[in-house]
């Protein structure tokens, strides 16, 4: 079997992959496959993104034809692999098994052989929101940050912005300048747990005013 992605794609998941995770399988990234496309998922539980690109994949395996093929890859595999600037989105990376146990990853890097982790990533697809409500949510603006590095390294743009579709206090779409780049993100959960309130909803009049005299100073929370 052979597959074939970027360095970019890999680097740009890794963005959002969990660390250090007592759920192990998501401190890894996942790598799905056919024929014609490869897909890279990473999650930490919070955000995920999906990430896709066109690829002449062999899936065959001792005379047999899987439709998809799905495994693992280890951070500390993809934190290793060194790659230059100007070979991430323009040299293949590629991934050789005989018999999906063991893979061997090569390309404008040292060539390095490694076992998949050995547990089941979560079907990322029953996250993708459908349709987004417009409502306003609160969001890590840590994660929007991730997001637009992700883009960043697809694109080789500086100036990938990123836009949040809006879902209320479902999870949200990020989109961006690269079509094939889809980020989803939890929001945070902003009220208060005994009044239900929502939180930082300050009286900010006093930013439109002169300076008085003896100002009533608040202290924040």
């Amino acid at each position: 079997m052979k597959i074939t992605l970027t360095g970019a794609m890999l680097k740009a998941a890794l963005t959002h992959a969990a660390k250090q995770d007592v759920r192990y399988y998501l401190n890894g990234v996942l790598i799905e496959a056919t024929a014609r496309e490869t897909r890279v998922v990473a999650t930490d539980g919070h955000r995920a993104c999906i990430i896709r690109a066109a690829a002449e994949n062999d899936l065959g395996q001792l005379g047999v034809v899987p439709q998809i093929v799905t495994f693992i890859m280890p951070r500390d595999v993809i934190d290793a692999m060194k790659i230059a600037a100007r070979d991430l989105r323009s040299a293949a990376i590629t991934l050789e098994s005989t018999d999906g146990k063991e893979w061997r990853v090569s390309g404008p890097c040292s060539s390095v052989v490694f076992k998949p982790v050995d547990g089941k990533f979560p079907d990322y697809r029953r996250i993708v929101p459908e349709k987004s409500s417009g409502e306003a949510g609160h969001y890590n603006p840590d994660y929007l940050l991730d997001a637009k590095k992700a883009l960043m390294l697809l694109t080789g743009s500086k100036q990938a912005m990123i836009r949040v579709h809006p879902n209320g206090t479902d999870a949200a779409l990020v989109t961006g300048l690269d079509p094939n780049f889809v980020g989803v993100i939890m929001p945070y959960r902003m009220h208060d747990a005994k009044t239900k309130e929502p939180l930082y909803m300050h009286d900010v009049s006093w930013a439109k005013g002169d300076l008085p005299g003896s100002p009533d100073l608040k202290k924040a929370a």
